[in-house]
């Protein structure tokens, strides 16, 4: 399995968005030590542990674990910007966003990635309860 850009809000979650999510917990105003034009193809934690557990069972070969579709961190902002939290990013660069990964063969084992951008907003809904 090659798995994309995994995220979690665990405390210990490792990666760029994960700190985002878990800094989201102790504040509204977001300093964000990155570029909003960096693209990633993120997948949560529980769709991962779902991708793993359908391909040991089922699966042969090699699959791709990720959703299929490229968020740039402006649109993940987007996403808290709209639920009341503030972003700032520090960075300006502009890297050609990396290839898509084909996801086609993991669909056939019945497993679809939530879309990052939904994820993030009911987690962040979440905190505002």
């Amino acid at each position: 399995a090659r798995l994309s850009n995994v995220y979690d809000w665990a405390e210990d979650a490792p990666g760029s968005l994960s700190q985002w999510l878990i800094a989201a917990r102790a504040t509204r105003d977001l300093a964000l030590d990155s570029s909003p034009n960096i693209a990633r193809d993120y997948i949560h934690l529980d769709d991962t542990v779902d991708a793993l557990i359908a391909i040991a069972a089922r699966g042969h070969g090699v699959y791709n674990v990720a959703a299929g579709q490229l968020a740039t961190n402006a649109d993940i902002a987007r996403v808290f910007e709209a639920a009341g939290w503030w972003v700032r990013f520090s960075g300006e660069a502009n890297p050609l966003p990396p290839p898509n990964a084909v996801v086609e063969r993991l669909s056939e084992l019945g497993v679809r990635a939530r879309p990052v951008k939904d994820v993030v907003a009911g987690y962040l809904e979440g905190l505002k309860a």
